[in-house]
């Protein structure tokens, strides 16, 4: 998730070049994963027969998980969300990378993505928002 949060600081340089948004006024990014594991109950679908030896039966053994009673799958949303005045100074080289970092608000929590993500792939959303 490093990695993603740090290309996504990076990518936010190119922020400068919007125009009509004042200094004090914020770029926010939201990225929406996919959907992640649910806890399920497992259980044994099928057993060998009484002839298979006991490594062999489990090697054979299906298992199923029964999610109907489980919680819903719910996928990850992260937002980061940065000042205007603060992206001109990474693009213009004022502030370093962990500076920026550190004025940068990212928040990741499990979250209902509206189906933004659901098929295990990602989309975002870019949006200006005043203070």
């Amino acid at each position: 998730m490093n990695e993603l949060k740090d290309g996504l600081l990076e990518a936010l340089k190119n922020a400068t070049n919007i125009r009509n948004l004042k200094p004090d006024e914020t770029i926010t990014v939201c990225v929406f994963g996919g959907v992640s594991a649910v806890p399920a109950k497992v259980r044994v679908a099928a057993k060998p027969k009484p002839s298979v030896s006991e490594d062999e039966a489990d090697e054979l053994q299906v298992f199923l998980a029964d999610r109907e009673n489980g919680p819903p799958a719910r996928g990850t949303i992260m937002t980061i969300r940065v000042k205007k005045s603060d992206v001109d100074a990474f693009a213009q080289g004022k502030l370093s990378a962990d500076e920026f970092r550190t004025k940068a608000a990212i928040i990741a929590y499990a979250g209902d993505t509206g189906g933004w993500g659901g098929w295990g792939g990602g989309g975002g959303v870019f949006g200006l928002t005043p203070n």
